[in-house]
Formats: structure tokens, sequence, C-alpha cells
């Protein structure tokens, strides 16, 4: 049985709608991921600042030192 030049078509538009919400659906998730991140690196950076005036708050300027050091090198003292 021959098909139709419309059928084609049609098939090939349905494909493309459904490829382009898989996309969409895709983009959303990997968008909210980097949202999800983007938070929680603040949060790390907001703990880190508290943890820095704290020690300078206790006048304990090696502690202090120590954690500028971990953060410089990248390491905040957590394992995510």
């Amino acid at each position: 049985m021959k098909q139709c030049p419309w059928m084609i078509h049609a098939r090939a538009q349905d494909r493309a709608t459904l490829l382009a919400e898989v996309r969409k659906t895709r983009n959303k998730g990997v968008q909210r991921a980097h949202e999800r991140l983007f938070r929680d690196l603040a949060k790390q950076q907001e703990d880190d600042r508290e943890r820095r005036l704290e020690a300078l708050r206790a006048n304990d300027f090696e502690a202090y030192q120590d954690l500028l050091i971990q953060q410089q090198v990248g390491g905040s003292g957590r394992d995510f």
C-alpha cells in the first residue's frame, strides 16, 4: 500500500513535535539541576564565610588562616 505524501509529512511533523517536547523536558531538568547546584554553592560559600567570622570573633587566627587556605585550594572540608 502506497502512502500519500501528506501522510508522510504529517508523520514527520508528529516526530518533530515529539522530539521538541523531549528536548524541552530535558532542558528544564538541566536548568533545575543548575539552579540547585548554584543554591548549594551559595549556601556553602555562606557557611564558609560564617566559619571564618566565628574564628575571627574567637581570636583564633590559626583556624582563620587554615580556613582561608582550605577555601583557596577549593576544599571546604565537605564531601559532596
